[in-house]
């Protein structure tokens, strides 16, 4: 494949934090099936990356069996037997994996960066709702952001990485380095969310709101200066 597509390494990384954030949305059995589905689908997708060494009839099959199945895991989201302050916060969940999924097979290089913030916008919203519609524990708004903000800045970072340089060893430390370095940045500005509060049981919709805020503007505004 092209250097020009982004990280590999970066891409899968990415993909797993969003899915990771979907089944943090998830709230039953059925929902973590679904954030599942959405999850592996994006991982098949991204088998397009490496399929194109089996042929073009390799990379089409995997190109179309991940992205029926992201559509079909926004349906079952969509249709799933569960109250809408619920399912809503799911649909923009697995939306947001299949958008970023699409930013780094990539779909298109020229919508990269834009698939990549709307994925992300996707992520954060559905964190949002899920912590104004439903009550959550106290550290739930500050973790769903700090996921959010790592698979965005991770996408982000694949995307240059790749633009740079080729696939390889020295891409893939690039992008380690730099992950290791927004976990414990995000790490550390949840927990000083979670601290402020670690006296409330549970969060309710307005301190959720603040929270969430608090930490997404930390979070985003520490790695921007970082990067």
């Amino acid at each position: 494949m092209s250097d020009q597509n982004p990280s590999l390494a970066g891409s899968v990384v990415a993909v797993a934090l969003a899915t990771a954030t979907a089944g943090l949305v998830a709230t039953t059995q059925l929902t973590r099936g679904v954030a599942a589905v959405a999850g592996v689908s994006a991982g098949v997708l991204l088998c397009v990356r490496v399929a194109h060494r089996s042929g073009t009839a390799a990379r089409v099959a995997c190109g179309a069996l991940g992205a029926v199945g992201l559509w079909v895991a926004v349906g079952l989201a969509a249709v799933a037997p569960l109250p809408l302050r619920v399912r809503g916060p799911l649909v923009l969940a697995v939306l947001g994996v299949l958008v970023l999924a699409f930013a780094v097979t990539p779909v298109r290089r020229a919508w990269t960066r834009a698939l990549i913030e709307a994925g992300f916008a996707a992520l954060l919203a559905a964190g949002l709702l899920r912590s104004v519609l439903v009550p959550v524990p106290v550290w739930y708004p500050a973790v769903a952001v700090w996921l959010a903000v790592l698979s965005w800045d991770t996408a982000a970072v694949a995307t240059a990485v790749g633009r740079r340089a080729p696939e390889g060893a020295g891409t893939r430390r690039t992008v380690a380095r730099h992950l290791v370095a927004s976990v414990g940045v995000g790490g550390a500005a949840a927990a000083a969310a979670v601290a402020g509060y670690a006296a409330v049981p549970a969060v309710d919709s307005t301190t959720g709101v603040a929270v969430f805020a608090a930490a997404a503007v930390v979070a985003i505004g520490v790695i921007a200066v970082s990067a």
